[in-house]
């Protein structure tokens, strides 16, 4: 396997752009009106967990294990494998927005 440094930057920027393009189009589904973690909330609530960024990353984390499950259970010549992977790789951008937004919160509630 040998592959040029362009053509593998090439790939990672095509990749980065259709799970851009994926995240604007799921979060129109997640994204019922003004609160673009109310279903990872309510995951959360189900789950008998506070109506708060804990709740609601622990219900990402439930909806990721779906798609990581999914894609360990294939091997690389798998059709679906970069639906799976591209699935993941939004999760894990949501759950590193919602720490940032996390400590933001909580850095505001020291101050005052």
């Amino acid at each position: 396997m040998v592959v040029s440094t362009e053509d593998y930057y090439k790939e990672i920027e095509a990749v980065l752009e259709e799970v851009r393009q994926l995240f604007l189009s799921k979060n129109k589904n997640y994204n019922p009106g003004s609160d673009p973690l109310a279903n990872f909330r309510r995951g959360g609530m189900i789950r008998h967990c506070d109506n708060d960024y804990y709740g609601a990353y622990e219900a990402l984390k439930d909806y990721v294990t779906k798609h990581i499950v999914n894609a360990m259970s294939k091997d690389i010549t798998a059709e679906d494998l970069a639906e799976s992977t591209r699935d993941i790789a939004v999760y894990m951008i949501i759950a590193t927005a919602m720490k940032r937004l996390q400590e933001k919160e909580h850095d505001a509630r020291k101050e005052i």
